[in-house]
């Protein structure tokens, strides 16, 4: 995540992009929430900021899904405010997409 976060600020989108979706999976694999949150929460507002809104949805949702199941509640209800315009113009995808991959990882 470190890296992913080091590529962003430096400018290399496809690097950070890499690094944040390897952060994703090996903390997803490993069945650590915590930082699958944060690493999809991060991921989303990088792809947010590189106004690619769909993509960025998947993982904001993602990271209040994973915020929900560690129990942080506040920020999961923080994060559903802030995007709530994103998340109702690109609504969840299909039971085909990450989240339901995540459920048979964990």
């Amino acid at each position: 995540l470190l890296e992913a976060e080091e590529a962003a600020l430096k400018g290399r989108q496809e690097t950070a992009l890499r690094k944040y979706e390897e952060a994703i999976t090996a903390s997803g694999r490993a069945g650590v929430i915590t930082d699958k949150a944060i690493a999809s929460e991060r991921m989303g507002e990088f792809l947010f900021s590189m106004q690619n809104f769909e993509d960025a949805s998947f993982h904001l949702k993602e990271a209040v899904m994973q915020y929900t199941r560690w129990g942080a509640t506040a920020k999961a209800k923080h994060l559903q405010e802030n995007y709530s315009n994103l998340f109702q113009k690109y609504p969840t995808p299909s039971a085909g997409g990450l989240f339901s991959q995540d459920e048979d990882i964990l």
